[in-house]
């Protein structure tokens, strides 16, 4: 019996043992015991269920402190409820990059206040929001971070204690959100689109689309037949013109040739019979400057005996003139067609 006892015992002594060293680790573990802290106050407008006494305080994931306390507050006029959450931060978790000033808080180093430090930090956007820990269990924790395009509200009366404003937790947005959807009228509308599927499914012209669709399937399949029957018949036809244009080309590759030699040796005779009218205009074009200079002798003795007015000398100046005129734009002419035979062929215009 004694035996049992003493059994007994050590289990129990084991047990405390064990729990002990758990409360250790809690309390211990984090490095925040004997830390020094500074007490802070949130006030959350909703539910903060999961959250509990020793939850953590984080920002951006790393703990900065602990849940201390959370209670409810009333007020009478108007009859309101609040929900204030103390937290302790711990000072030493901020370290400077400085290793010559390793221990030394922040605010002192700004030479600031704790509260016009938390003042800076609230005015640059510091907030606290509700976040789930896990899931699974449900439990919250703080966190801490920067959100400056969120208001600034304080609810705190006592100024004694620092305040950091919150914000409403994402699952609080989603909360609110579905909220103010209006559930019953889209219900109203899901209902109304699965009536009319169920409908159109049911109806008497979905149940005649298959026999439809094997008509169509059907036709289709004949149109096809009918297309590969006469597919053959225009493939041939098409052959054929092809092979009639391939025998027309050839015939006129073949003779191409000497289509080409004929019109070339025209073109020669007609160059050589062109340069050689030229060369004879421009010798009749000589004999007519000859006598062009014979009728300016004839001129002067005229203007001698008949004077330099009269009307005789006046008009055969002038045509004298106009034969010279004349004669110059066919020396011209005859001078290119002697240089360019093939102009009378082709034009005066770009040579091809």
């Amino acid at each position: 019996m004694t035996s049992i006892k003493q059994k007994s015992l050590i289990g129990t002594f084991v047990l405390g043992s064990i729990g002990l060293l758990i409360v250790a680790v809690v309390f211990f573990g984090s490095g925040l015991f004997f830390t020094p802290k500074t007490p802070v106050v949130l006030y959350f407008q909703e539910s903060v269920g999961g959250l509990s006494v020793g939850s953590p305080v984080v920002f951006r994931g790393v703990q900065l402190g602990q849940v201390t306390g959370i209670k409810i507050e009333a007020r009478i006029n108007p009859l309101s409820f609040s929900i204030p959450v103390t937290i302790e931060l711990a000072h030493n978790q901020i370290q400077l990059m400085n290793p010559k000033k390793k221990g030394t808080s922040l605010a002192s180093e700004l030479n600031m206040s704790k509260e016009a430090f938390f003042k800076e930090l609230i005015d640059k956007g510091l907030r606290a929001e509700l976040y789930s820990k896990s899931f699974v269990t449900g439990e919250l924790q703080v966190m801490l971070d920067f959100a400056p395009d969120t208001p600034e509200t304080y609810y705190a009366h006592d100024p004694n204690i620092l305040e950091i404003p919150t914000k409403p937790s994402k699952l609080e947005k989603i909360a609110r959100t579905l909220e103010s959807l209006p559930l019953s009228e889209i219900t109203d509308h899901l209902l109304s689109a699965v009536k009319g599927i169920d409908e159109l499914v049911n109806s008497e012209k979905m149940k005649a689309v298959p026999e439809d669709l094997s008509t169509m399937l059907t036709n289709a399949d004949a149109v096809v037949q009918k297309v590969k029957t006469d597919i053959g018949p225009l493939i041939a036809q098409v052959e054929k013109t092809f092979a009639s244009y391939k025998a027309l080309a050839d015939d006129v590759g073949k003779n191409l040739p000497a289509l080409t030699e004929s019109y070339t040796k025209l073109a020669q005779n007609a160059d050589e019979q062109i340069r050689t009218m030229a060369i004879e205009a421009k010798a009749a074009m000589l004999k007519l400057e000859s006598a062009l200079d014979q009728g300016q002798k004839t001129l002067v003795d005229l203007r001698k005996t008949a004077g330099p007015n009269s009307a005789t000398v006046t008009d055969l100046q002038k045509t004298l003139n106009e034969i010279a005129g004349m004669a110059r734009s066919a020396k011209s002419l005859f001078d290119f067609l002697e240089r360019h035979p093939e102009a009378l062929i082709q034009g005066k215009g770009q040579r091809r």
